[in-house]
């Protein structure tokens, strides 16, 4: 009986083949036990590992640290009825995010905000806002606009000077232009909420108001 030669090329193709699912076969397989989800603490997550088991590679379920560079997304979330949606800040993974909440309603009626006379060429107006769950509104002053007016640029007034507004004729149109005035006013107008509900606080912010800076204080939620 006489044996057939076999060339090096054939010989290796079968080998190969007979690697590769060998291999495949084992991949398939999970380790025993694995199964079961492991309890993952935040901001972690579960991933499938590959793993030896008693000499055979296998599959198993572990827990992965989630390493992100930026917040994770809050999700818009509806609120049942006498609640409103709020949020908090947290920390994760060294940053300050924030996710939303639903609160219940602590304000009675809405805040009391006083506003002085508007300068010239405004007009008194009002804006909406939410406060602690309810619509409400605030009063600001308003620039008096016309359609078909040019568009006026603001000039950078000196120290002691601010900006002010002056009416003009144009094309059968009351316009309004931007001029350089002295300042005229002695005190900041006031604006304040009456009171805050509970678990707000208030706050001050800073702004700029003919040529002096002022404060205007509003109702906060503060950070834990």
């Amino acid at each position: 009986m006489s044996i057939r030669p076999v060339s090096l090329f054939g010989l290796c193709v079968v080998l190969s083949l007979a690697f590769v699912g060998d291999v495949s076969a084992r991949r398939t397989k999970w380790c025993p036990g694995a199964h079961r989800k492991p309890q993952c603490e935040p901001p972690s997550r579960i991933i499938k590992k590959s793993t030896f088991h008693a000499g055979v590679r296998c599959w198993r379920l572990t827990c992965e640290k989630v390493r992100r560079r930026g917040c994770p997304i809050s999700l818009d979330k509806r609120c049942p009825d006498h609640t409103y949606k709020s949020y908090e800040t947290y920390d994760y993974l060294g940053k300050r995010c924030f996710r939303y909440r639903c609160r219940q309603h602590t304000a009675s009626r809405c805040p009391i905000i006083h506003l002085r006379p508007c300068p010239r060429g405004t007009r008194r107006a009002r804006k909406r806002y939410i406060f602690a769950g309810r619509v409400c509104f605030r009063p600001y002053c308003k620039l008096r606009t016309r359609r078909g007016c040019p568009k006026p640029r603001k000039p950078h007034c000196g120290r002691g000077y601010f900006s002010s507004i002056r009416k003009y004729r144009y094309r059968g149109r009351v316009c309004f232009r931007y001029v350089c005035r002295r300042n005229t006013a002695r005190r900041c107008p006031r604006i304040r909420p009456s009171y805050c509900p509970e678990g707000m606080v208030m706050k001050r912010v800073r702004y700029r108001f003919f040529d002096r800076y002022c404060y205007r204080y509003y109702c906060h939620f503060p950070r834990r």
